[in-house]
């Protein structure tokens, strides 16, 4: 079902976004934030309950720079339609744990220097972003886009062709269809790799308050924690407060989401045993994670939360050797952004940051942008972009690289305690430095705000 377009889509400057995940709904969002009112937006969704679906519904935090990129697109009324997305911990970093016992060696919040975050659920977060949008008409489901065409006769744009829909026209394509991007694939990026050596089972729940007392006190005391065993086994586990939508009852329910990466030629065998009965996975990796020396805490965890449960491999990237637009000027009509360009390991739950930060960059550059003839010339919006793309090029593809470097991590062993020891130490030290400085007046103390929709 496709929502019909309201009679307030007056912008001249027509913006087709294809994917209603975070960051196609936070580009939108904030190109109508333009005050000039220049952008009339359009986001186009394969799906036909994107408000609702659980693709994609698991949590993850938002640090400093989503934060940011978030009052960046939000108006006044976005932005108290996310403050009520917020969980119940206060802002602050995981904590690293040993997957056999969950003791603690590292508590990332005491470090001054490792970012803060704070736990969202994700489909509340897009259920926010997509409201303002939906109340607007702008929001057309159940389009598949199977290809775009450059129109050069007359007026220049791109025409979208969707499966079972009519083809629609845009003078500008912005690409958030995630890292399964049709869109990737048809302008020859193709950087995405699978991390064919791991396999991914993950799920999330709720829990009532007897299972949550029996949940380590690192998760309880820390909210979320990194269980790092290698190439054993890597992982994260969060438990939180549910939001009332969810309809878990109230306050003694809660939320608990874990995330299991095994290696494949376990996970693959797993797979193809239970065939389609996914559950059957559960007693098949608490076999494995037993086998590992783990005890029966881990165990317990991946088999408490088991609502719903994915497995799969991991999907990362590369960055692009080469401009695949190739100095042209007319393909800087089409711009990736988000996991259609630079998918992540879930390492360090930045993905969605970097794909929120993506947008708010994004959106300051068109809003910035003064387009001489009304309407954006091939070599003004090819200018935008590459300064667009140098920016996130470099700050995206270092956090990949930093994504899959958790993956090494082995807190079983005495060599990556040893090594988390040394890198606390040095982080706890030059915290020290950064606080000095703070107390004397040459920086100014940094406190995340997740109430007030001013950027300082």
């Amino acid at each position: 079902m496709s929502a019909k377009a309201s009679a307030g889509n007056t912008g001249h400057i027509k913006v087709a976004v294809v994917g209603a995940g975070i960051s196609g709904l936070a580009v939108a969002n904030g190109l109508l934030k333009d005050p000039a009112r220049r952008f009339d937006v359009q986001v186009y969704e394969r799906d036909t309950i994107s408000f609702s679906s659980e693709r994609g519904g698991y949590q993850l935090r938002i640090s400093g720079n989503g934060l940011d990129a978030l009052r960046t697109v939000a108006d006044n009324e976005l932005w108290d339609l996310l403050r009520e997305t917020w969980a119940g911990d206060e802002a602050r970093a995981p904590t690293l744990v040993d997957p056999k016992n969950f003791n603690v060696h590292l508590r990332l919040a005491n470090l001054k220097l490792y970012p803060s975050s704070r736990p969202v659920p994700r489909h509340g977060l897009r259920h926010a972003l997509l409201q303002p949008l939906l109340s607007q008409g702008r929001v057309h489901l159940n389009h598949q886009i199977t290809h775009f065409e450059y129109i050069s006769n007359g007026q220049k744009g791109v025409e979208l062709h969707f499966k079972d829909q009519d083809s629609q026209y845009a003078d500008i394509l912005i690409a958030a269809d995630g890292s399964n991007s049709t869109i990737n694939r048809q302008v020859g990026l193709k950087n995405k790799v699978k991390l064919e050596h791991w396999t991914l089972i993950q799920s999330r729940g709720v829990i009532d308050k007897s299972t949550r007392d029996k949940l380590p006190t690192s998760v309880l005391e820390a909210g979320s924690v990194l269980f790092l065993g290698g190439r054993e086994s890597t992982g994260f586990v969060s438990v939180y407060d549910p939001k009332p939508e969810l309809g878990t009852g109230g306050s003694e329910s809660y939320t608990l989401f874990w995330s299991c990466l095994v290696p494949s030629e376990h996970g693959k065998k797993m797979i193809a045993k239970v065939g389609e009965n996914v559950q059957d996975i559960l007693p098949l990796l608490a076999d494995y994670l037993r086998s590992l020396g783990y005890g029966e805490t881990l165990a317990f965890i991946t088999q408490a939360a088991t609502q719903h449960l994915r497995t799969g491999l991991l999907t990362s990237s590369i960055q692009p050797k080469e401009d695949w637009r190739k100095g042209d000027v007319s393909n800087a009509r089409v711009i990736l952004l988000g996991d259609a360009v630079h998918p992540m390991t879930p390492g360090r739950g930045m993905g969605a940051n970097q794909a929120l930060t993506d947008a708010g960059k994004l959106v300051n550059l068109f809003q910035s942008s003064t387009f001489e003839k009304g309407q954006p010339s091939d070599q003004e919006l090819a200018t935008m972009v590459r300064v667009f793309e140098a920016e996130m090029y470099k700050r995206a593809f270092k956090m990949v690289k930093d994504s899959e470097a958790m993956t090494d991590l082995d807190l079983t062993k005495v060599s990556g305690k040893i090594f988390i020891r040394l890198v606390g130490a040095a982080l706890t030290v030059l915290g020290w430095g950064v606080s000095l400085l703070e107390i004397v007046g040459l920086k100014k103390r940094e406190k995340l705000d997740y109430l007030s929709h001013k950027i300082e």
